[in-house]
């Protein structure tokens, strides 16, 4: 048997350059990355995208901004393909995938503040946030200090979503506050018109 392996990877060269990090193959050549370098094909190609974004900048220090952008976009980039996942294998990248990507990433926005419920409505958890840095946004973090821990995160891979387990599902739902039933106004206004008519029967039996 003869052939050839290959994959392609798609980086940026500059930061402010607006296209996807990416690599496509051939699903026998995508097993390189778990089984020789033991991390998926969306790490290496984030890792290959920010080598390329400062392979002219050493020595210079990353700007507060781009690690804002950089977390913002690899943790909704991140979910955005994790909710693909479960459509298409993740091998299988064809421009169909392609496009409805870009539809599923402009329509998940991250919710910090209601963190439970949000990842309750969509099946995964992020997981690996570092315990240095306190779980908000990261536009709301304000020095590249506190950013910096985990954009590595995000890079090495180590800070990820995954899957929520069943187990983890049932604790997060019994730790949430129970929903409030909401009362309609028209059944309280007609309950309260029956009864006013009951009472002026009531009230006309007892004339009678």
């Amino acid at each position: 048997r003869t052939g050839v392996l290959a994959f392609l990877t798609i980086g940026r060269s500059d930061v402010n350059d607006t296209i996807r990090p990416l690599v496509v193959g051939a699903p026998e050549a995508m097993e390189y990355f778990p089984r020789v370098l033991h991390t998926t094909n969306e790490q290496f190609a984030l890792r290959f995208d920010n080598w390329g974004c400062n392979k002219d900048a050493v020595g210079v220090d990353v700007s507060y901004s781009r690690l804002r952008r950089e977390c913002t976009m690899m943790i909704t980039n991140g979910l955005g393909k994790c909710l693909l996942s479960t459509i298409f294998h993740p091998l299988s990248l064809t421009c169909l995938h392609c496009i409805i990507e870009r539809k599923v990433n402009k329509r998940v926005e991250m919710r910090y503040k209601d963190y439970d419920r949000f990842i309750l409505d969509h099946g995964f958890e992020l997981q690996g946030w570092p315990e240095s840095v306190e779980f908000m946004c990261p536009s709301d973090l304000g020095t590249v200090e506190r950013l910096r821990p985990l954009y590595d995160a995000l890079i090495s891979g180590s800070c990820r979503w995954e899957r929520l387990t069943p187990e983890k599902r049932k604790e997060i739902e019994a730790a949430l506050p129970s929903k409030p039933k909401k009362t309609s106004g028209k059944k309280s206004g007609k309950a309260a018109s029956s009864k006013r008519k009951r009472d002026d029967n009531n009230d006309d039996n007892e004339v009678d």
